[in-house]
């Protein structure tokens, strides 16, 4: 065994996958090492399995008491809340890098490095304009690795794509798609937080008509959460819209996402599986920011240029959005986001190494 490694992350769930870039550097820098992954139990699921790492523990007293008489060579610390911070700091490590609490319970930074995303989290200027670091870079460089476009690492399972294969054919037995058509995934949420980082429905409905009008298929995804949009698509769109409903764990999400050929979707957790997955991805952004999303030149950005985004609300706030604008997602019309599915389609039929991957995947 080498170095020892603990890293605590937590939550979201899109960010806990995208922290997974860390584990190819984590490798690099430290053969043989053994790393311990403490996160939240609804984020197992995108742990786990996973090659590079040797354990994931769901946060709670069976966790820490387990981690408690253990040293470390290494602790990550990447989330900002009290609870991960603070079991940062009392863990038992030669080093520890990321965020922490200080004997007064403020939050701080437990490296020099940790500094610039310390900063960040308090200056609007800085993380919304002068800030052009993707996240991998910016925990590669907390972690004071080389940051060389490292990829998330998310092991699909088989079974998870033939559901998928499955609830999809059943969906489509009485439409008239081809069956050869390529597959659209519109991922219509974002959960029950950030509803700023949602399209709204009518541009997910005039969408589907436009997809379909070039012999391309649509599937609307979405969680639990996400019903009534995905009924409201539905309602308004004239096009064939397949739908396998919204209540599937998360690996048998991440299955349906495998199976498209693209997806349409804000900034959320079906975009990082999109990533994860190599899957050519149209982002809608508006109220987070975007040079923070590392698309590893598998998709596009559609970011709304509006003076108030970012904003990182929940909910708009209308009193801030330029007098008689729609909200800032809805400024961005269906011709350019289909125009943008057409182009990363027909840039991932120009790879090369797109059967293989595609094996891969299913």
């Amino acid at each position: 065994m080498g170095a020892r490694i603990c890293i605590v992350k937590l939550g979201a769930l899109g960010d806990v996958l995208r922290t997974t870039t860390l584990l190819r550097g984590l490798h690099e820098a430290y053969p043989r090492c053994h790393l311990t992954w403490l996160t939240s139990l609804a984020a197992i699921p995108l742990l786990v399995p996973n090659r590079l790492i040797d354990r994931v523990l769901a946060m709670g007293l069976e966790a820490v008491l387990a981690l408690t008489p253990e040293r470390f060579d290494l602790v990550i610390s990447l989330d900002k809340e009290p609870a991960p911070t603070g079991l940062a700091v009392s863990l038992r490590a030669d080093r520890k890098v990321g965020f922490g609490r200080s004997p007064y319970g403020s939050l701080c930074p437990l490296n020099d490095e940790s500094r610039h995303c310390f900063q960040m989290g308090f200056d609007d200027e800085l993380k919304f304009v002068r800030n052009l670091k993707s996240y991998p870079q910016l925990v590669y460089e907390m972690a004071g690795l080389r940051y060389a476009r490292q990829r998330y690492v998310f092991e699909p399972r088989p079974k998870d794509a033939h559901w998928a294969r499955e609830r999809l054919a059943q969906a489509a037995s009485a439409a008239t798609f081809r069956d050869a058509a390529p597959l659209v995934g519109l991922n219509v949420g974002a959960g029950p937080v950030y509803h700023a980082k949602c399209w709204h429905p009518a541009g997910f409905a005039r969408l589907a008509v436009l997809l379909e009008g070039i012999g391309l298929r649509s599937v609307l995804l979405g969680g639990p959460d996400d019903r009534e949009r995905m009924e409201a698509v539905r309602a308004a769109t004239a096009a064939p819209v397949l739908s396998v409903g919204c209540e599937q764990d998360l690996r048998q999400f991440s299955g349906l996402v495998s199976c498209c050929d693209a997806i349409v979707t804000g900034d959320t957790l079906a975009m990082h599986l999109a990533i994860a997955l190599d899957v050519p991805t149209v982002v809608l952004v508006g109220a987070t920011s975007a040079q923070e999303i590392e698309l590893y030149d598998r998709g596009e950005l559609m970011v709304a240029d509006y003076p108030c985004s970012p904003c990182y609300l929940s909910k708009c706030d209308e009193a801030r959005r330029p007098p008689g604008r729609p909200h800032c997602l809805e400024a961005i019309a269906a011709e350019t986001v289909a125009d943008a599915v057409v182009r990363v389609l027909a840039k991932r039929r120009g790879r090369p190494s797109e059967p293989e991957e595609r094996g891969r995947r299913s």
